[in-house]
């Protein structure tokens, strides 16, 4: 799909978190911020190149049939697409990249719901990469 500009509306493919390694260190490494419906687990690192910021959404089969693991994570996705500037900027402008993964703790929520908790996480994430690049510059 399509906006006015001739611009793709999803998300693109290049700021997906992709591989094995990557979701061993978040996992391994990473730190967490919890909200009521998502959870959050980050691993930030200075980049000397431009900073990047990658997400994965994640829905364990514990949550039931596919067809509802497969709507909270549409939720999630478009929650993160319509809030992630916020994120974004603060990593520029720290030269942080950050890798992320949004995991849902539950189906069957409305969209608001999810999208006050990515919003929320976002956020904290973004306090917390701000304060990390201050004490560094000390």
């Amino acid at each position: 799909m399509k906006n006015s500009q001739n611009k793709p509306l999803g998300l693109p493919r290049s700021e997906i978190l992709r591989g094995k390694s990557n979701f061993q260190r978040i996992f391994s490494q990473g730190n967490t911020i919890r909200a009521k419906l998502v959870d959050l687990r980050y691993v930030t690192f200075v980049s000397d190149s431009e900073a990047e910021c990658k997400v994965a959404f994640i829905t364990g089969r514990k949550l039931g049939k596919a067809v509802h693991r497969n709507k909270i994570r549409r939720q999630m996705r478009e929650a993160y697409r319509l809030h992630h500037h916020t994120l974004e900027a603060v990593s520029k402008n720290t030269k942080t990249s950050v890798h992320l993964a949004l995991m849902a703790k539950r189906v069957h929520v409305s969209f608001t719901d999810v999208e006050y908790d990515v919003t929320f996480l976002l956020s904290r994430l973004g306090d917390y990469i701000s304060g990390e690049s201050n004490m560094h510059e000390s």
